[in-house]
């Protein structure tokens, strides 16, 4: 795929906060070939809710071909702090995806179906339909707001 490949962008769910990171290979949109989302329970205004936390993703197997955003950490580190992870076939198709966050808060969850299903996060948010033409596409990254945690989240697909 080249850099002339129309890219689809699914919106950005979740708060308004954090350092915008454009997740995926800005010179090729290659296809991922590897997603890890990060997640765990926070105390936000007094309340608990499970949140994602940092996002891997990998295109490649060279050294530049990985971006990530947000708290990537090991269990060691944080055995509380739980990784779901995704190994995406050669030009696998997503056939949906939903991203789950709160206007003023995070981005919850991410949720999608391509050959398997794949869920990481919470239960909480509104839900954020990321292909909304209805077309099965390819999943080549994502645009994300993070600091400490994964603010605000949205596919980017060709």
């Amino acid at each position: 795929m080249t850099a002339q490949t129309s890219l689809y962008f699914g919106d950005m769910i979740g708060g308004s906060t954090g350092t915008h990171h454009d997740l995926w290979d800005t010179n090729n949109n290659k296809p991922l070939t590897n997603l890890d989302l990060w997640y765990s329970e926070v105390t936000l205004q007094g309340k608990n809710y499970t949140i994602l936390r940092g996002i891997s993703v990998r295109w490649g197997t060279g050294p530049n071909d990985q971006k990530s955003a947000g708290h990537v950490t090991t269990y060691e580190a944080e055995p509380r702090t739980l990784r779901s992870s995704y190994s995406f076939a050669t030009g696998e198709y997503i056939d949906w995806m939903d991203v789950y966050g709160a206007n003023n808060g995070r981005a919850d969850s991410l949720r999608f179906k391509a050959s398997h299903f794949f869920a990481a996060g919470g239960s909480g948010g509104d839900k954020g339909v990321q292909l909304k033409d209805g077309k099965r596409r390819v999943l080549v990254g994502f645009r994300v707001r993070a600091g400490s945690d994964i603010d605000a989240l949205g596919g980017v697909f060709v």
